[in-house]
């Protein structure tokens, strides 16, 4: 069960890449930042 979990999960990061992740913060909270090298993905 555990390595299905940390498929899942790395499958997630994987298609969550910093420029998609910019884009739906943008959309998400209505605004308009441009520099994705800015974002802090932590997980957990």
């Amino acid at each position: 069960m555990s390595n299905e979990r940390n498929y899942k999960s790395n499958v997630f990061v994987m298609l969550l890449k910093k420029e998609r992740a910019l884009e739906l913060y943008n959309a998400v909270n209505d605004s308009d930042y441009d520099d994705p090298e800015q974002i802090v993905i932590n997980t957990i």
